[in-house]
């Protein structure tokens, strides 16, 4: 798609970087992610606005290979964290079936060590890069006014703010974040492992008590 039409996929590449603006610019490894990740949606858009097109393209080149195309899966029914994610993005609020099937999934040892990981490698990041973590908090904390609030506006204002200095944090240096969060991934997994068999057990001698 990017080849055939080279000119509307530089207009949807523009949208694009309109949409995200780009953050500072400190080393080769952000700059590459960065333009990846921005050519990666530009691609995906431009698919969108061409789904046939897009279609007989992945087709011929799936064929080169001996393969056909997956037929396209309809969409999942209410009850299923697929749903649960499709009514989050359509700004409507889930229905308590995908609700409990969003709990349930949350429930799992594998997505509790996720988030487990995930919040440990958000946390260290200031603590790996603290120059760079510090100017993203200063512009975080300016634009949101925080030094004009007082009492608990301004706390909760101030943990918006380093919430949100360590996410683009995590954003600029990719690698870096992938690294620590696959450092903490192992352990977050043996406890969630460890809590679930726990439970399991306590529940079954709760059951054999009555």
């Amino acid at each position: 798609m990017k080849v055939e039409e080279p000119d509307r996929f530089a207009q949807v590449l523009a949208v694009v970087r309109a949409e995200e603006p780009r953050p500072p610019v400190w080393d080769r490894q952000v700059r590459a992610a960065g333009y990846a990740r921005e050519q990666s949606r530009a691609r995906r858009r431009l698919a969108e606005l061409y789904p046939v097109r897009y279609s007989e393209l992945l087709a011929a080149e799936l064929a080169k290979f001996g393969l056909a195309p997956v037929p396209p899966r309809g969409l999942q029914p209410c009850g299923t964290t697929a749903a649960y994610i499709r009514h989050r993005k359509r700004g409507e609020q889930p229905c308590p079936m995908c609700r409990q099937a969003w709990r349930d999934y949350c429930r799992q040892p594998h997505t509790r060590a996720y988030q487990t990981a995930r919040r440990h490698a958000l946390a260290e990041m200031p603590h790996a890069f603290p120059d760079r973590f510090a100017e993203l908090l200063a512009e975080q904390v300016a634009a949101r006014g925080v030094e004009a609030l007082t009492g608990g506006a301004r706390a909760r204002a101030m943990a918006g703010a380093r919430a949100t200095a360590r996410l683009l944090l995590s954003r600029e240096r990719p690698r870096d974040f992938k690294r620590l969060y696959a450092q903490a991934y192992p352990a977050a997994l043996a406890r969630a492992q460890e809590t679930e068999q726990n439970a399991s057990t306590g529940a079954g001698a709760a059951r054999s008590a009555t």
